[in-house]
């Protein structure tokens, strides 16, 4: 299998902690996915309501569609993910939910509405998933 949850690579606490971004930081650069918005990821991944929820919050970096002008969302960065990586809706799942501490660098996102992918890298994070690259306002 192309992705294996196994053989992802994941860091202690202590590096993942570094990775964390303070509230401020969060409210200040971030779009935070509301309730709405994750049960969207949910049926997404066609994983069961409420599955996503205790895995948050989902916060992408302020970043807004530069053909249609909408804000993207961690919705479109979990589309991106299954559409351009091509990864399995099962890997993730597990990615955003398992017991594992990932930490990558940021990511082009598409627009879920007009399919544009973003000019630059934005920054995410979320319970178990970081981006190793500063937040750049």
């Amino acid at each position: 299998m192309k992705y294996d949850y196994n053989a992802v690579r994941s860091v202690d606490e202590d590096e993942f902690s570094r990775h964390r971004r303070s509230d401020d930081e969060i409210t200040k650069n971030f779009t935070i996915a509301d309730s709405e918005e994750v049960k969207r990821m949910e049926r997404l991944l066609d994983a069961p309501e409420g599955s996503l929820g205790a895995c948050g919050p989902y916060c992408l970096q302020h970043t807004n569609c530069q053909n249609c002008g909408r804000t993207l969302t961690m919705y479109d960065f979990v589309l991106t993910a299954l559409v351009d990586a091509d990864h399995p809706k099962a890997f993730v799942f597990q990615v955003l939910t398992g017991d594992k501490k990932v930490v990558q660098t940021a990511r082009r996102v598409r627009c879920s509405c007009c399919a544009t992918t973003a000019a630059k890298a934005v920054q995410y994070h979320c319970g178990a998933y970081a981006c190793d690259d500063p937040p750049k306002p």
